[in-house]
C-alpha cells in the first residue's frame, strides 16, 4: 500500500486530487492517505446546495462550498478535521462494504482507548454521538472510499452552516443528520492534531510509512491544479449540477413556484420575464429584483 503526504489545505485542490488518483494515476498498489481542508462545506455528488446549506452564512464568513463526486451528504470541513482515502482497484469484495475500511480505523482509534463503534450504513460514533461520515465512489476497475474524523472541529460552523430548508421539492440526495462530537475531548492524553495525524498512518502501515511514500510529480501537481480551477472552482459543477428542483414560497399572499433545471431558471410564476433564463443565485437575483425581502421569501 501507498501513501501521499499531502499538507496542501486548499479544497479544490484536494477533491481534485482525490478524483486525479482515481481516474488517472495507476501506482499498482492500493493507496491510503490524510488531508485536511481549510474552512468549507463539501456537498455529496447527487445533493442540491441551497437545500443542504445555509448559503447565506457561508457567503458571510467565506465558506467556499464544493461538490464531491462520491454519493453520501454535506459535511462541513476545517483543520480541525482529518479526511482520509483508500483508492483500491478490489471492487467486487470492497464496493459499499462500509465496514471492511472503517474496521483498520476503528483498531487504530481504540489503542488510543477510545470506544468507537461502526453504525451502518456509513457512520463511525464514539458512544452516542458521530465522529466519521463515510462516502464511496468508482471509475472503471478502481473505487474511493474516503471519510472525515472529527478531531477538533468548530462546532459552531459546523452546526450553523449545516441546515436543510424546507421549501424545495428535488429528488436529490438529502443528508441525515446526527448529533456529532470531537475525538479530542474523549482522548485520555493531550496532543495536537499533527501528532494524531503521525500516530494515524504509522499504525495503520504497521511500520515507518516513509518507505511507502509515492511523490507527486510536477506533471502530476499540473493536471490536479488543471482539474481544480476547471471543475471544482465552477459554478457550473458545484451549482449547476444540482438536481432538478422546484421553490415554493409565498409573495403577496399568493403561492408561488420557481423551476430550476441544472441551476438555471426554466419556468418562474413571479416576475418571468426577469427570471427566467437566470442562474439561480440569490446575489444575482438581488440585482435583477432589488427587493430584499422577496429574496427572503425565496431563499429562507
Amino acid at each position: 500500500m501507498k501513501t501521499i503526504l499531502n499538507n496542501n489545505t486548499d479544497p479544490f485542490f484536494n477533491l481534485a486530487l482525490e478524483e486525479y488518483l482515481l481516474k488517472h494515476l495507476d501506482l499498482g498498489d492500493d493507496i491510503f492517505y490524510l488531508w485536511r481542508n481549510d474552512p468549507c462545506v463539501v456537498i455529496g455528488r447527487n445533493q442540491n446546495p441551497f437545500n443542504e446549506i445555509d448559503l447565506r452564512y457561508a457567503r458571510e464568513h467565506d465558506i467556499p462550498v464544493l461538490r464531491r463526486i462520491s454519493g453520501g451528504g454535506a459535511v462541513y470541513h476545517d483543520l480541525g478535521n482529518i479526511n482520509f482515502t483508500f483508492i483500491t482497484t478490489k471492487l467486487s469484495e470492497r464496493l459499499n462494504n462500509y465496514e471492511h475500511f472503517l474496521t483498520p480505523i476503528i483498531g487504530i482509534l481504540k489503542k488510543l482507548e477510545l470506544p468507537v463503534t461502526f453504525v451502518a450504513p456509513t457512520h463511525l460514533y464514539l458512544g452516542d454521538t458521530k465522529i466519521s461520515g463515510n462516502a464511496q465512489s468508482y471509475h472503471k476497475n478502481k473505487m474511493t472510499h474516503h471519510g472525515t474524523l472529527l478531531y477538533d472541529v468548530d462546532m459552531t460552523h459546523l452546526n450553523r452552516i449545516l441546515t436543510s430548508k424546507g421549501n424545495y421539492s428535488t429528488k436529490a440526495v438529502d443528508s441525515t443528520r446526527a448529533k456529532t462530537t470531537n475525538i479530542k475531548r474523549a482522548l485520555p492524553i493531550a496532543t495536537d492534531i499533527d501528532e494524531f495525524m503521525e500516530f494515524l498512518l504509522h499504525t495503520m502501515f504497521l511500520e515507518d510509512y516513509q518507505a511507502h511514500v509515492y511523490e507527486l510529480s510536477d506533471e502530476d501537481l499540473a493536471r490536479i491544479y488543471n482539474l481544480a480551477e476547471t471543475k471544482y472552482d465552477t459554478w457550473e459543477w458545484t451549482f449547476g449540477e444540482s438536481p432538478e428542483f422546484t421553490v415554493r414560497f409565498i409573495w403577496d399572499n399568493q403561492h408561488h413556484s420557481i423551476l430550476v433545471t441544472n441551476g438555471f431558471i426554466k419556468h418562474a410564476t413571479l416576475f418571468p420575464d426577469k427570471m427566467i433564463g437566470e442562474r439561480f443565485d440569490e446575489p444575482l437575483l438581488r440585482d435583477l429584483l432589488e427587493n430584499d425581502a422577496l429574496l427572503h421569501a425565496i431563499f429562507q
